[in-house]
């Protein structure tokens, strides 16, 4: 039986973990509109935060799973402490309207420079209201302290990631360069064994022993090509050839889909 303590814990656990992904979110997000330029650098940043903006959500769903357990548990007196977290609460306190704010107020400043008055109902710093997420047990423990040990963590984990690429990409190399040796060596061998079998008398014989064995030879050598052809192809155009055959792929995909449709 899952004792009402664990769940408690799961909840403490899953806040504390989303406060730090949050804070390291905020973090990337103002490394990258400060110091990243360009295409392919914007599109890597974009990646990360969004790979922690997924985590987040993670431990959103962790805490509701583990509050909703605690209240079948504990009924709703024993669950005080852990509010219901709403898709507006998952977010650091300044965030909130972040955007349509800085939007009136420069659309206040365009009119202001046309004879309009700015609107006066524009909320200001002292409506604002910090998510609840940020007043719970332990939220004020040292932030300072958390935010540093959140973003080390999400360095450790893209760093990680990092290095487990780069060495999938020095095996990948290595076995590619493994093949073009295999399959050379394997036309030698072939080359080599096409006098093997002296004592054949019948001239026929031999001489279709010797053709499998030359057609062998030119398959591995025919092989081998074609590998290197493809492997020393540019990345650009790679990359070009794949997105082709995915859209061919998912525009037949269609097409079945259609066909079968006008079968029902």
């Amino acid at each position: 039986m899952v004792c009402p303590e664990l769940r408690v814990a799961q909840c403490n656990n899953s806040l504390v973990k989303l406060r730090a992904r949050l804070h390291a979110k905020r973090h990337f997000i103002a490394f990258r509109n400060e110091h990243v330029t360009g295409q392919i650098q914007s599109t890597k940043a974009r990646t990360l935060i969004g790979q922690i903006g997924e985590r987040v959500e993670a431990c959103a769903q962790k805490y509701r799973h583990a509050r909703t357990a605690l209240i079948e548990l504990s009924g709703e007196a024993g669950t005080v402490q852990f509010r219901e977290l709403r898709p507006q609460d998952i977010q650091l306190d300044g965030d909130a309207g972040e955007t349509d704010t800085a939007a009136r107020k420069k659309l206040a400043m365009i009119n202001a420079g046309r004879g309009a008055r700015a609107p006066r109902n524009a909320p200001g710093e002292s409506r604002r209201v910090m998510s609840w997420i940020w007043t719970a047990p332990g939220a004020l423990d040292d932030e300072e302290a958390r935010l540093h040990d959140s973003v080390r963590v999400e360095w450790a984990r893209v760093h990680a990631r990092k290095k487990r690429w780069e060495e999938e990409v020095m095996t990948l190399r290595e076995e590619m360069r493994r093949v073009l040796r295999y399959l050379a060596w394997q036309s030698e061998w072939w080359h080599d064994h096409m006098a093997v079998r002296a004592d054949v008398d019948c001239l026929e014989i031999a001489a279709g022993l010797r053709a499998y064995a030359l057609k062998q030879a030119d398959l591995h050598d025919r092989l081998a090509a074609f590998f290197e052809r493809k492997w020393k192809m540019p990345a650009a155009e790679a990359a070009r050839r794949l997105v082709a055959l995915e859209a061919a792929a998912l525009e037949e995909d269609a097409d079945l889909a259609e066909f079968f449709s006008h079968l029902v």
